[in-house]
């Protein structure tokens, strides 16, 4: 776990593949729960590692979640559905 610099959380990558094609994105360090096989995907220089979590309580990563880039994801997804949603225009604040 020490090699982990940065946890992040997208609440609309519900699978592996999708954890994946986001953790290529981001620098060496980043990783991303995956809960239902109860992983940590983790990205090294060399790709994507699995690091079994399951006996760590999950307080452990809520406290390490970047909520700020979670507020910003929202936001970005939100306001690309300003239509759908009957909203004129979201402001959230961050």
């Amino acid at each position: 776990m020490e090699r982990i610099t940065k946890v992040f959380f997208n609440p609309l990558a519900t699978t592996k593949a999708q954890i994946r094609d986001t953790l290529e994105k981001l620098s060496v360090g980043s990783a991303h729960p995956f809960s239902p096989d109860k992983v940590l995907l983790y990205r090294t220089a060399t790709g994507i590692e699995e690091i079994d979590i399951s006996s760590y309580p999950e307080e452990y990563f809520f406290n390490a979640i970047d909520l700020s880039e979670l507020g910003e994801t929202l936001q970005r997804r939100m306001t690309g559905f300003q239509f759908h949603i009957g909203m004129p225009s979201v402001v959230l604040p961050i």
